[in-house]
């Protein structure tokens, strides 16, 4: 074990119920990764962004333009072999 991991594990054993659940709630946390909530705090005031609003349905879905000969997808693959 690393001596990170094993200074987390002597530091676990000390702790009270209360905050061992709270240091558990922490770690779940951090294996989902953030929140979209949080991601739309964090970009919200950066200029470079720009957010639909909360009650955005998404973009409607649209059936491809119909066209002749290979798509676009395999003629880049036969090209690069």
């Amino acid at each position: 074990m690393s001596a990170i991991r094993e200074s987390l594990s002597e530091s676990l054993r000390t702790l009270s119920d209360d905050e061992a659940r709270q240091a558990l709630e922490f770690v779940q946390a951090l294996r989902r990764g953030p929140r979209l909530a949080e991601l739309r705090g964090r970009l919200a005031g950066r200029p470079g962004y720009r957010l639909p609003s909360p009650d955005h349905k998404g973009f409607p879905s649209v059936a491809p333009a119909p066209t002749t000969g290979a798509p676009a997808s395999e003629l880049l693959i036969r090209d690069r072999r």
